[in-house]
């Protein structure tokens, strides 16, 4: 009986400690900037090429831009995956100087990382 009683507390006891111990959680990736990132227009009207050399660790890019310095209203999700290195802005207004900036991410919970910002105007 006092085997059974033991076993029996020790059941409850690494079930209680299984239970209320702190679960391990893992911090999201990051990935690094996409560097080196250049816009030039593409001789179609209302369009512009954006190149730039891949992040570290990013498999996911998003573009944002407008029509001031560091003053983002447009953009567009998952302009890229892993390894992409451009995109084609398109049904831009032509003449219109637009400054364009990528961001980098490794996951979709993972913060994001800026690139170096880009100007053009397109044609």
């Amino acid at each position: 009986m006092k085997k059974i009683l033991t076993l029996i507390f020790a059941v409850i006891l690494l079930t209680l400690i299984f239970v209320t111990s702190p679960k391990q959680s893992f911090a999201a990736c990051t990935a690094g900037p996409a560097t080196n990132l250049t816009a030039t227009p593409t001789g179609n009207r209302g369009q512009v090429l954006l190149t730039w050399t891949p992040a570290m660790n990013g498999n996911m890019y998003h573009l944002v831009f407008g029509s001031m310095t560091n003053t983002y209203v447009m953009g567009a999700l998952n302009v890229g995956g892993t390894g992409a290195n451009n995109y084609t802005v398109n049904l831009l207004n032509p003449g219109q100087r637009y400054f364009f900036n990528i961001w980098s991410m490794c996951s979709t919970d993972g913060p994001a990382t800026p690139s170096n910002e880009a100007v053009s105007a397109s044609q």
